[in-house]
């Protein structure tokens, strides 16, 4: 059972949700929140809702194919899932007669929301798809918050993995005010190699790290009339930092997990 809700801020500074349990068990509550002056935090509650379970039959999930309201979707990889890379991940949305899904509606600010929770509770993944082709993004890769374009049929986005395990995947949609959550199961092989580049050197600019809390630090301020040479370290590859742009110097870079990328800027004005 999932469910994605947006909390309501309330007058005294505090956010609230309102929930209804459709049956007791053991539920956990991911938090994905940014406190002001911190990084993006994930807080994670365990809870148990009382009352007399009904002998259920085992849900039996996919790895490739599931259906719900009327809706089929597809997951597709680029390549076996596997820990620290980059991973494409796909879904082909289908009517019942198999023709493309056209009339989805914005679902909480994006086209679709595909969450990940390995077995443990560990580890928590919340990604948006990724615009491949709307002319109004500057950056291709760009995530569609905004829900840009006409309704998709086609949903993709990049994502990663810190550990292996069996996670349960999560595409949610919504179509015709309702919203529609498809479940996959996904196993996850280890990395093939657990070593790491060399980080940062010292003596340079202070360097830079992106992990899923996302650019740390998040400001630099630097000489005016000097070129100056970042390191910027991709910690891992659960995060969507996988390329960083200076768009007003024409500077794209790819950052590989676990890599450090050196980047010369030329002296700027002051």
């Amino acid at each position: 059972m999932l469910a994605h809700i947006h909390p309501l801020r309330q007058p005294n500074g505090t956010y609230q949700v309102a929930h209804r349990f459709t049956r007791p068990g053991r539920y956990g509550i991911f938090v994905d929140h940014t406190p002001p002056g911190q990084p993006q935090t994930i807080a994670r509650f365990q809870f148990t809702v009382a009352g007399k379970e009904a002998s259920q039959s085992r849900e039996l999930v996919s790895a490739t194919e599931a259906t719900a309201s009327g809706i089929t979707a597809q997951l597709r990889w680029n390549e076996p899932p596997q820990g620290g890379r980059d991973l494409q991940v796909a879904f082909d949305l289908t009517d019942p007669s198999g023709a493309p899904v056209t009339d989805l509606d914005p679902y909480l600010g994006a086209w679709a929301h595909i969450l990940l929770v390995r077995r443990d509770g560990e580890e928590f993944i919340h990604a948006h798809p990724i615009e491949e082709s709307t002319p109004a993004l500057s950056d291709p890769w760009q995530h569609s918050h905004a829900t840009l374009g006409p309704s998709p049929s086609h949903i993709a986005t990049i994502t990663g993995f810190r550990q292996p395990g069996r996670y349960r995947l999560w595409l949610q949609v919504q179509c015709a005010a309702q919203a529609v959550t498809l479940p996959f199961d996904v196993e996850v092989a280890p990395s093939e190699t657990n070593s790491l580049p060399p980080a940062p050197e010292p003596g340079k600019t202070s360097p830079i790290f992106v992990s899923q809390a996302g650019y740390q630090p998040a400001r630099l301020e630097l000489p005016a009339g000097e070129p100056v040479q970042l390191q910027i370290r991709r910690t891992d590859a659960q995060n969507c930092g996988s390329r960083v742009v200076f768009p007003d110097l024409g500077i794209s870079q790819d950052l590989a997990p676990g890599a450090t990328v050196t980047i010369n800027l030329p002296p700027q004005p002051a």
